[in-house]
């Protein structure tokens, strides 16, 4: 008799988890892998898939991008209008976010540190602006990355 009650509770926690898991991750944002190579004219990678977050409309999000020697990661995402990107530099330079073109940032000017951010510090940008936005670190212009506003 014990034994059957073990099983039986066994299969009700394993459900009620099941059931948990698949009601977070219908709101959860999902993030995949990607692989990098680096494009031949700086202004955008060549990337396969590009990261991707997936938020509910109603929802405004905050992703966080990581700056280290190795360059932005992920480099490329994709978001919707109204979310913030968070740029966090984790390098042994200094990083300054800023859009395309290196050194004019003329593609979407707001879209501008203006200043250097050292190892541990952090800037965040709100895109308001749908479209395709390369972005760069000015110290070290061969750093770059893309973020798509949908």
């Amino acid at each position: 008799m014990n034994k059957k009650i073990t099983i039986i509770l066994i299969i009700v926690v394993v459900i009620l988890g099941a059931l948990f898991l698949f009601k977070n991750n219908s709101v959860a944002p999902t993030v995949q892998n990607v692989e990098e190579t680096p494009s031949t004219d700086n202004t955008a990678p060549v990337t396969s898939p590009t990261a991707t977050i997936i938020i509910d409309a109603t929802t405004k999000s905050t992703v966080v991008v990581t700056y280290t020697d190795s360059g932005f990661s992920p480099q490329n995402i994709t978001i919707k209008k109204g979310d913030t990107v968070t740029f966090v530099n984790k390098s042994s330079i200094g990083m300054w976010v800023a859009s395309g073109p290196h050194p004019t940032h003329t593609n979407y000017p707001a879209f501008d540190e203006k200043a250097t951010v050292s190892n541990g510090g952090s800037w965040s940008f709100t895109f308001d602006l749908v479209g395709s936005w390369g972005y760069h670190n000015h110290k070290n212009s061969a750093a770059f990355g893309k973020v798509i506003i949908e």
